[in-house]
């Protein structure tokens, strides 16, 4: 039986209902104190070296293949794919890295648009409160997401006509039934249609949805690549909350669960935003650890939870996602724990010890072979 979606899930008008909320010039809706505040803290994300090369790329109308392998998605610009047309794309082409500063540097944020209830809520918040903080790392995640959607719509990609986002795979062959007596070869086609652009994040890719459509795709993209992932809340049951801070990132060695940021992780993002003086380090891009044990599947999140941005982000499945038949420490880090909880338990059936499973594991990631343990001891085979 197909679940049913539940209120506030997103409709194919909600996203472009959303542009009539929309308001420009936002320093003429909120005090001069708060503006300033804005202003700067959006200043210090979108000058950063990485902001900076995410942007040239938009303006250069490509990833590099470098980059474009730290997202999940899309399937066809897989390393198994050597003859992809973008891996000979290493860097931005001649000029793009100048030209998108001097975009940046003369741009007008001011000029973004924001919805209003958004700006309401930060104007009307007490400066130097939880729930101004709150709302100025809300504004901020819109902010980037708005300057990709504008590079992507005022600028024209260098790559226009190469038709690199409509490259697949070629057919490959493949022997069928090989086990029985009428075994034939048979020509594979590659089965997943291309991606209208490069510049996509897996679960943020409906762009008929979306207001801006195809351009906002491209805003998550940046948005995830500066910040670190997807910024999302806890909106209550009033739908408008901005409760805790959830975290979605779209990288490739990033967990693919959504997870509640720590305290400390947001104090750390809220005075670089806010502090007199720029400090020296930032904490973007955000990534999750181990410590991020408040986790949630994306379908739970959409179905069942009031964590999201924007209401036309949620789009529900009719079904849940199947439980994974192997689980690992990157989405549950809690299997860390329940593994030396049994060995404590248990010592004698346990001859390998958790650093060892661990230091194998990251090898295999890294693409070298599986020694294998030692019957008796800890030492490799």
């Amino acid at each position: 039986m197909a679940e049913s979606v539940p209120e506030g899930a997103a409709s194919q008008s909600s996203g472009l209902d959303a542009k009539q909320s929309r308001v420009s010039n936002i320093a003429s809706h909120i005090s001069q104190e708060h503006y300033q505040v804005f202003l700067e803290a959006i200043s210090r994300v979108s000058s950063s070296e990485l902001a900076m090369s995410t942007f040239a790329m938009i303006v250069d109308g490509l990833p590099t293949w470098r980059v474009a392998h730290e997202r999940r998605v899309p399937r066809s610009v897989s390393r198994d794919h050597d003859d992809h047309p973008l891996q000979t794309h290493t860097e931005l082409c001649d000029g793009v890295a100048e030209r998108t500063e001097a975009i940046i540097s003369s741009f007008d944020i001011a000029a973004l648009p924001f919805d209003i209830k958004l700006i309401h809520a930060y104007a009307t918040a007490a400066a130097g409160s939880r729930a101004f903080h709150m709302r100025l790392i809300e504004l901020i995640a819109n902010a980037v997401h708005q300057l990709g959607v504008y590079l992507f719509q005022n600028t024209e990609s260098l790559h226009k006509g190469e038709g690199l986002e409509c490259w697949k795979p070629p057919p490959k062959w493949r022997l069928a039934r090989r086990n029985e007596p009428d075994a034939q070869w048979v020509l594979d086609e590659w089965p997943y249609k291309p991606f209208p652009t490069l510049f996509c994040v897996s679960h943020y890719h409906r762009y008929k949805l979306y207001p801006d459509g195809l351009a906002d795709v491209v805003g998550y993209w940046a948005e995830d690549r500066i910040l670190g992932g997807i910024t999302l809340f806890d909106r209550g049951t009033s739908g408008f909350e901005c409760n805790d801070i959830w975290w979605h990132s779209g990288r490739n060695r990033a967990t693919n669960r959504i997870c509640r940021l720590m305290d400390r992780q947001v104090e750390d993002m809220i005075a670089y935003l806010v502090s007199e003086t720029v400090p020296e380090t930032s904490p973007f891009p955000v990534m999750a650890t181990t410590a991020n044990r408040d986790r949630i599947d994306v379908w739970d999140k959409d179905a069942h939870q009031r964590i999201f941005r924007e209401p036309w982000e949620r789009v529900v499945a009719r079904k849940p996602r199947r439980e994974p038949c192997v689980i690992n420490e990157r989405d549950y880090p809690e299997i860390r724990d329940e593994l030396e909880a049994d060995i404590a338990r248990c010592p004698e059936v346990y001859t390998v010890k958790y650093e060892d499973i661990r230091a194998d594991y990251e090898r295999v990631i890294a693409g070298e072979p599986w020694q294998g343990y030692d019957s008796d001891a800890d030492n490799r085979t």
